[in-house]
């Protein structure tokens, strides 16, 4: 995202442009366009120093028109939102074939799973405020036996969830580009 708005860069050039003609802008027949060499005449008559402040006009002015062009300014991706993360943690198991969630001794399907993750999410009123709170108090074990939960996955394997959805996170955390290496093994997570 850009230091300067390109809007107020633009006002402030226009501003310039005034200073340095004294007499406002000089346009042509296009509304709102100015008149280059006018303007330059005016700044001539008016001596060196409009002429230097006319010539950072000018020298600025691409500046503006390329952080004012959508197709030049970088699309910034923001960090993911507490909320977004534990979503994207639930869709991890909602998504996965062949996951079975284990709670209290009794298997579950990914649907199952994911609901119920939403519905211990949505009751844990503000005790989750991260994504770390929700694999803590929501995504671990049962609130009621304290068993912890299990995640089994469909080469026969069992680890415990929290294990699981650490793993998540940190791929979640490491974003687009450097989830794939991780999940290749190409690239360590951050511990």
């Amino acid at each position: 995202m850009p230091l300067i708005d390109a809007r107020d860069l633009a006002v402030f050039m226009l501003r310039l442009l005034e200073t340095c003609t004294m007499g406002g802008f000089n346009t042509d027949a296009q509304p709102g366009m100015l008149n280059m060499e006018k303007s330059l005449a005016s700044c001539q008559r008016d001596g060196i120093s409009r002429i230097v402040l006319m010539l950072l006009l000018v020298l600025s002015w691409p500046m503006a028109a390329a952080m004012a062009s959508p197709t030049t300014v970088p699309a910034t991706q923001s960090a993911p939102t507490e909320a977004t993360k534990i979503q994207a943690l639930i869709a991890t198991v909602e998504e996965s074939h062949g996951l079975v969630f284990i709670r209290n001794g009794s298997t579950h399907d990914p649907a199952q799973a994911a609901s119920h993750l939403r519905l211990k999410w949505k009751n844990s009123g503000k005790r989750v405020r991260t994504a770390e709170d929700f694999i803590r108090y929501c995504a671990t074990g049962s609130s009621l036996s304290g068993k912890p939960y299990r995640i089994q996955f469909a080469d026969g394997r069992t680890e415990e969830s929290a294990v699981y959805f650490h793993a998540q996170l940190r791929r979640i955390e490491a974003g687009p580009i450097n989830a794939t290496a991780i999940k290749s093994g190409a690239a360590k997570p951050k511990p």
